[in-house]
């Protein structure tokens, strides 16, 4: 570990999660956050490091809370390694789809699983709600047949009083 003006610069090692012959050693200050790393490793790669994602002893750095933190507070110590899986390649080698369409095919798929979702959650709403105007008119009709028993119990005692 080299000594920096304002702290401890360690050397950390991004290793692609598919080819791990592809590592790249990068040095950042202890005290700098992770972002700044990140963000030099996919610009060192040429892609957006949205595409990008992270994990350090199997555990997923995530841009909103790790990339504000330093190696420092995450424990990380010099020559320690952090994954890297790059979202834009193809999971199965071999496959023609390139990444583009790929990303454009799956980005229809959930859009067409949120609408079936909303369109099933509408479908079951309106049905509760039909089922449940019959349901509280059978229950109006039911309680008045009660009602109409009950005072016909009660009728004598209530002449009594």
């Amino acid at each position: 570990a080299l000594r920096t003006h304002d702290g401890t610069q360690i050397k950390l090692i991004l290793v692609d999660d598919v080819n791990e012959g592809d590592r790249q050693s990068l040095n950042i200050d202890s005290s700098k956050t992770l972002k700044a790393l990140f963000n030099e490793y996919a610009d060192k790669r040429g892609i957006s490091l949205r595409l990008l994602h992270f994990s350090y002893k199997a555990k997923s750095l995530f841009l909103s809370s790790a990339g504000h933190k330093t190696p420092e507070e995450l424990g990380m110590q010099d020559q320690d390694v952090i994954m890297v899986h790059d979202t834009s390649r193809p999971q199965q080698p071999g496959n023609d789809n390139s990444p583009n369409q790929q990303t454009n095919n799956s980005k229809k798929t959930r859009a067409k699983k949120r609408s079936s979702k909303k369109a099933k959650g509408k479908s079951k709403e309106q049905k509760h709600y039909e089922k449940h105007s019959k349901t509280l008119e059978e229950y109006k009709i039911e309680h008045s047949k009660q009602l109409t028993e009950l005072h016909g119990e009660a009728d004598a005692r209530f002449k009594k009083i």
